[in-house]
């Protein structure tokens, strides 16, 4: 949430109808563990951009929530009691199919659990639509609501969510526009990989001119930088000095190329996060099933950015199958994928 939307879920959660300003300061700094005069900054910020508060009378030093400051607070509450509602769902799934392995995880502080697609078909219906209408944000709403979990240990590193076997397998020459954001399964067979590189997932920035920190959650196929501090005080548009760890995060990271069982040059990119790194995958031509959301990347060239884009699947599971009657690369390919491997953006 922003500072505003804070804010207004602070005071509505409150139980009050109204506040005088000293009690809306209180709530703020006692919510937020900052002094009161950051919370002065904080609350004037919101209540001189947006028509969220009114006084209850023209010379009364009491505050209530505006129409449109109602409405947001309840579309909050709505949003929020949906999200509790979610994470029960989570947790019923779990303890019903995967109790044992979530344990086993945490224990053994494993970056992923490892769930099939089919199970969820059974046990968790809305997760199934969700992944086919919006695969960003069910992979999210899981990943969160299964740090929720109450488990018997003292470990903090919760597993992230790994679906595989989806039971629609795609070749890679069935990949066309219409799978862009869609949860699929390929098959191909690797024939080549680059290191693997350190990725920033979540950017740390400082601001040059304040020193206020703000994170920006890294996406795929692009590096996001702040337009403007979201400090209430500061609010210049940069100078910002990118931070590196511990403030930032980074994982393992690593591409590899997919290429049609069928023969021909049909191939695609499929990149990997953390422990899916593990090389070398083209060592035996290795047939593999990868499972996760298609992207579009821009080509850029020479001339800038092209009006063509690339394939490229960011994976979410990967598994090795049998590889009995499938023909090592030859030469030529092996020259153009070593070619790739040396420049594969």
């Amino acid at each position: 949430m922003n500072s505003s939307e804070i804010i207004i879920s602070l005071l509505g959660d409150s139980g009050k109808k109204q506040w005088t300003r000293t009690e809306i300061l209180e709530i703020i700094s006692e919510q937020l563990r900052i002094e009161k005069m950051d919370a002065a900054h904080k609350f004037d910020a919101v209540n001189n951009r947006y028509d969220y508060f009114e006084k209850t009378s023209e010379d009364s030093q009491k505050y209530r929530f505006s129409k449109s400051g109602n409405l947001k607070y309840n579309s909050l509450k709505k949003l929020k009691e949906s999200d509790s509602n979610f994470e029960n769902a989570v947790e019923t799934f779990i303890k019903n199919y995967y109790w044992t392995e979530f344990l086993e995880c945490i224990l053994k502080e494993k970056e992923y659990i490892e769930i099939d697609y089919q199970k969820i078909w059974i046990g968790f219906p809305y997760l199934k639509d969700l992944l086919e209408k919006d695969p960003d944000k069910a992979l999210s709403k899981f990943n969160k609501a299964i740090q929720k979990i109450s488990v018997p240990a003292d470990n903090e590193k919760w597993p992230s969510i790994s679906i595989f076997n989806t039971g629609d397998i795609l070749q890679v020459e069935d990949v066309k526009t219409e799978h862009i954001g869609q949860f699929i399964e390929i098959e191909g067979r690797v024939v080549a990989q680059n290191l693997t590189q350190p990725k920033i997932t979540n950017a740390a920035f400082k601001c040059v001119r304040c020193g206020n920190v703000m994170y920006l959650p890294q996406v795929e196929g692009k590096f996001i930088e702040p337009f403007a501090c979201d400090s209430d005080v500061c609010g210049r548009k940069g100078p910002f000095t990118l931070l590196q760890k511990p403030e930032s995060d980074y994982i393992d990271a690593q591409n590899i190329i997919l290429e049609s069982i069928r023969g021909g040059q049909v191939n695609i990119k499929a990149a990997l996060n953390g422990c899916l790194c593990m090389p070398p995958w083209e060592r035996d031509a290795k047939v593999v099933h990868t499972c996760g959301i298609v992207r579009a990347w821009q080509k850029i060239g020479t001339l800038g950015k092209s009006p063509y884009f690339e394939w490229v699947v960011d994976v979410n599971s990967i598994k090795i199958v049998d590889d009995n009657n499938v023909e090592p690369p030859t030469e030529d390919e092996i020259k153009q994928f070593e070619a790739w491997a040396k420049n594969p953006h």
